[in-house]
């Protein structure tokens, strides 16, 4: 069976990739049962903050990475039309990030340096071993792929992310580089925030919106004039940053920021172009998560230039509403979005592909209900606002029953999910 635009026989045995994806989804509850236990304690300064850093990592990490990686295991051989030797590469990675990760949450949650420091080693190490079967794929499609060149890109940046965290980890313990103690933290968010996540969405959202809500996508050069320009600004910021050159920074970010306007308003072009009117519940999540990148952006701009009548204490409030906003706003609403349609096609092509014609054989929309997709993004979302707007209030009370109701609509959510590989 073949998909336009897509090659699906190129792709790995889907075991690997739904062990991350499953995984994932697991850490995604965690982090929203941390937030709905501890709500105050993220309303204090973020900086060296026990439980904002678990649950940072734990949904950057162990929720983004993770599935962004088992969706990578697939849709690279797959938009490439190039098979990849990755198996034995994703399950070594898989038994070095994992264990790691919770190593270094352990050590977050008790403060330890060395736990942070070796957990984030292995995270470091998992991560490498999994991106090296793909650079020489991806390099060779450089020109001929749109995607490439993102998902390229991106991998060179989450591995910086990772390498740049375990060596500020291991200054906790010793200052041994005064230049890392003053721009490890911006850089690290930047690396991780902009370059890996925000680029490789942008990217692959290029691929999966025209398919997913059967849409005309946006044009060749068109698409690599975005690339470039993320990629030209956010190199800018970067090198401008590690030389203390303030306005080349801003500059730099500014460019990151008109391109992410410019895709914003490519997806709004996708939708109108639409040939079937109605989304599903899951798409529209992945849709709306552009709002949240616009607030994310917008409030980050605001307290990046100190425009916001707030004093030091409201400050690190809005820097977490803004960092939930990112985190669970952008890049967790595209990531819940596109699984509704990833996970079904991926149950469907391992044990329904091979019964096409036969009377009880289901089709991909019918592996998921897509109701339960819908009410759990309800509370999915109205938790998250909630739970912003209570933060920014630092209201203790309200924060505790917005979290309770976004940990509600994460259960209802990954639960359908997970539910869909019970299919036979």
């Amino acid at each position: 069976m073949n998909l336009p635009g897509l090659d699906v026989e190129s792709r790995p045995r889907p075991a690997v990739p739904s062990l991350y994806i499953q995984t994932g989804l697991l850490f995604l509850i965690g982090a929203a049962a941390v937030i709905a236990l501890h709500p105050g304690a993220l309303m204090a300064s973020p900086r060296h903050n026990p439980v904002t850093l678990v649950v940072t990592h734990m949904l950057v990490l162990g929720f983004g990475t993770l599935i962004t990686f088992g969706a990578l295991e697939q849709m690279v051989p797959v938009i490439t039309g190039r098979k990849v030797t990755s198996e034995r590469y994703s399950r070594t990675a898989y038994a070095l990030f994992v264990p790691g990760l919770l190593l270094q949450l352990a050590g977050f949650a008790a403060w330890q340096p060395y736990l942070i420091a070796a957990g984030g080693t292995l995270i470091t190490l998992g991560t490498a071993l999994f991106t090296l079967p793909y650079v020489p794929t991806l390099w060779e499609r450089l020109r001929s792929d749109l995607t490439a060149p993102f998902i390229f890109s991106s991998l060179i940046y989450v591995n910086l992310t990772v390498f740049l965290g375990v060596a500020s980890a291991v200054q906790l313990k010793t200052l041994w580089w005064p230049w890392l103690f003053w721009h490890g933290l911006p850089f690290h968010l930047i690396l991780g925030g902009l370059g890996w996540f925000t680029q490789i969405i942008i990217g692959v959202s290029y691929k999966l919106i025209p398919m997913f809500i059967t849409t005309t996508g946006a044009g060749d050069l068109h698409v690599r004039r975005v690339c470039a320009s993320f990629n030209i600004g956010l190199l800018l910021a970067l090198l401008s940053a590690a030389g203390s050159w303030t306005a080349g920074a801003a500059a730099g970010l500014t460019v990151v920021g008109v391109t992410c306007a410019v895709y914003a308003w490519d997806v709004r072009g996708m939708v109108k172009r639409r040939i079937r009117r109605r989304i599903g519940a899951g798409m529209k999540q992945s849709l709306v998560a552009v709002l949240y990148l616009i607030l994310a952006a917008a409030l980050s701009a605001l307290l990046l230039a100190r425009a916001l009548p707030i004093d030091g204490l409201s400050a690190d409030r809005w820097v977490v509403v803004a960092g939930l906003l990112f985190a669970c706003g952008w890049v967790g609403s595209v990531i819940l979005g596109m699984l509704s349609k990833i996970v079904p096609m991926l149950v469907w092509l391992d044990l329904f592909a091979g019964r096409v014609g036969e009377r009880d054989t289901p089709t991909i929309a019918q592996l998921i209900d897509e109701r339960a997709v819908g009410l759990g993004g309800i509370g999915y979302h109205a938790g998250l606002l909630t739970l912003a707007v209570a933060f920014a209030a630092g209201h203790p009370v309200a924060a505790t029953w917005a979290a309770a109701l976004f940990l509600l609509g994460v259960v209802v959510l990954a639960g359908t999910l997970i539910g869909v590989w019970s299919a036979r």
